[in-house]
């Protein structure tokens, strides 16, 4: 075996630590499970003993597992560094970006915002992740994300964009019945996943409530649903400033926490440039269509506003 194959076991192995699980380190490092445990294996064959005790519940380390932790831990944290650093050189504007944000803003008003990259940075290929899930920007090179809600991995720069609100809505030619939970609720399963908590018309809404449900798991599919005239559902303000031509308010009664939006990527020391540069133009341009709801509702054309550093 090459020393890189075992620089990989070993680098697996310190994620395990963290997580004592193969299917979380295997989504950490976007490998299947089989190629983590067969990394571990490989490793624990390498050296000639187990360090890991499987069972159908979950993982934990032997008295060799322990052993070799810290130094496995230590080599992963010098890995991070050296990837850092050596994304800190890169003072071209030119190269691969890849950014990484909700279905909700790639199918609302985002497109704009790449045409003003686009435009800006000729010489960078930019890589757009749609994803609804909190990707792991550090494991998976992901130089930017944008995050609803607030971010929890250590290490990150948080920039604030703006906040949004949800608005109930149906598509212009969709005839509602006056008991709204008569009507067909589109519903994104991404709002149950934060448990988020709603109230319309001053009564609390509950799904199990309604007569009728469709599930989605993104928005860009939720607004198709609605559009299309099937019900009505509760979309992303950003989103029906975005699709307003086809969509009417419901009920302005909705209450609910608003949720922010912020930019993140992970922390360097020595910023590149191009990190700089892109993440001031996507903070400014972004900031543009997450103004106040009552804003959104009665302008098709946003404004600017300062970001706030957190």
């Amino acid at each position: 075996m090459s020393t890189i194959d075992s620089y990989e076991e070993i680098i697996i192995f310190a994620l395990i630590c963290q997580t004592l699980s193969i299917t979380e380190t295997a989504k950490e490092i976007g490998k299947s499970k089989a190629h983590v445990s067969r990394q571990v294996s490989n490793l624990e064959k390498r050296i000639g003993t187990n360090l890991l005790i499987r069972s159908s519940r979950q993982l934990s380390l032997t008295d060799a597992g322990f052993a070799l932790q810290e130094e496995a831990q230590n080599l992963l944290n010098l890995s991070r560094i050296v990837r850092s650093k050596a994304l800190s050189l890169s003072n071209e504007l030119c190269g691969k970006f890849s950014i990484t944000i909700p279905t909700s803003i790639a199918s609302s008003f985002f497109p704009k915002v790449l045409l003003k990259l686009q435009k800006t940075f000729t010489g960078i290929d930019f890589e757009i992740i749609t994803s609804n899930a909190i990707e792991k920007i550090n494991i998976k090179n992901i130089d930017i994300a944008i995050r609803i809600g607030t971010p929890l991995e250590d290490n990150l720069v948080v920039i604030k964009l703006g906040k949004y609100k949800d608005i109930l809505v149906s598509s212009k030619e969709y005839h509602l019945n006056k008991n709204l939970l008569e009507n067909c609720f589109i519903v994104n399963k991404f709002y149950l996943r934060m448990k988020r908590e709603f109230t319309i018309d001053n009564r609390p809404f509950s799904t199990s409530e309604c007569k009728s449900i469709i599930y989605v798991n993104d928005t860009a599919t939720q607004l198709n649903i609605i559009k299309s005239g099937l019900g009505v559902g509760l979309v992303p303000s950003f989103a029906f400033n975005h699709h307003s031509r086809d969509l009417k308010i419901v009920s302005n009664n909705v209450e609910s926490e608003d949720l922010g939006i912020s930019l993140v990527y992970p922390y360097h020391r020595n910023k590149s440039d191009k990190l700089v540069k892109v993440s001031e133009m996507l903070t400014s341009e972004m900031s543009a269509y997450l103004l106040p709801t009552n804003y959104l509702l009665n302008s098709s054309e946003p404004k600017r506003k300062n970001h706030e550093e957190l």
